[in-house]
């Protein structure tokens, strides 16, 4: 009896790894309205295994890229080879064509690199999976990620909707709709500036805002932190700032302040140690190749030996 190991993945492989079988299979699978947009004769295999954005390998079973018939663009098939039930292949599928996506993005990004893009930019390619299920058991698991949610309409909407909120090109009449929220992203959208004190100045709102926020600490420090250089100036800026918020957010700014030389000091303390270990060791092999000197002086050693001994320090 001939023992295979994996036998079902084996044959799989060596079946669908050729593009004459995959080209055969996908002729007679793939709908008609996508045979019409692809161009089967320039149907090449891809490397099946990729990083995700963290690193972790993912291995599909075959992974085919083929043209559009306009010639523009291209797209990936996806077989998976799988003898028993799944209940995440929706999800497998999902991180294998993220992880798909990243790659070839990627490709994308390192080409404009090299002739200097000043805006770049990526197409995703579209990627359609086929699971060809070997199992003894009729499959009874959804395929497709559509149907793994309960609220499928919200799927369309979430690949649809374009929720991208640009700070920097919203005005401060829009942001200040958005309630508890406006104040810190008012803060934000001001953080690269460094200059809370004209922000300050000019809008007497904002400060009300702040005095009212549920998070006005961290708001304060924030700013404090951001523009260090005029702490007493911004705290002038709020008059009605809460006392008890002032004291917490003096007593947060003399924690960080000491943590700061308390962290500076063991730098110090750090590199003080490195600086005596470097001179140890000087010192060490200044004396080394002093005695080795001494002992060649003193006829005690040949040349070759004192050489080596010297190489060996």
């Amino acid at each position: 009896m001939v023992n295979i190991h994996h036998p079902h993945d084996k044959l799989f492989k060596a079946a669908f790894g050729k593009e004459i079988v995959t080209r055969d299979f996908l002729l007679s699978r793939l709908p008609a309205d996508i045979l019409a947009q692809i161009d089967l004769d320039t149907l090449q295999r891809e490397n099946n295994s990729f990083l995700d954005s963290r690193l972790r390998p993912y291995y599909a079973d075959a992974v085919f890229k083929v043209k559009t018939v306009s010639g523009d663009g291209y797209l990936f098939l996806l077989l998976e080879q799988q003898t028993k039930g799944d209940v995440f292949i929706p999800l497998r599928f999902l991180e294998y064509d993220v992880a798909i996506m990243r790659y070839e993005a990627e490709k994308q990004l390192k080409v404009q690199k090299n002739i200097s893009e000043k805006q770049p930019a990526i197409f995703l390619p579209a990627i359609f999976n086929f699971l060809i299920y070997t199992g003894k058991e009729p499959w009874k698991y959804p395929t497709r990620l559509i149907d793994a949610f309960r609220a499928p309409q919200l799927l369309y909407r979430m690949f649809e909707e374009n929720f991208c909120i640009s700070l920097n090109q919203e005005t401060t009449e829009h942001i200040l709709k958005d309630g508890t929220a406006s104040v810190a992203e008012l803060i934000l959208r001001e953080g690269w500036r460094k200059d809370f004190c004209h922000l300050l100045a000019d809008s007497q709102p904002l400060i009300k805002l702040i005095n009212q926020s549920h998070y006005g600490e961290e708001l304060m420090l924030y700013i404090l932190n951001r523009d260090p250089h005029h702490v007493d100036e911004i705290l002038k800026k709020i008059p009605n700032l809460d006392p008890t918020l002032e004291q917490n957010v003096m007593t947060a700014l003399q924690r960080i302040e000491q943590q700061g030389i308390e962290k500076g000091i063991q730098k110090g303390i750090q590199k003080g140690i490195e600086k005596g270990i470097q001179k140890g060791i000087e010192k060490g092999l200044a004396q080394g190749r002093a005695k080795i000197k001494d002992l060649l002086k003193r006829g005690w050693i040949s040349q070759a030996q004192a050489e080596q001994a010297l190489k060996e320090l």
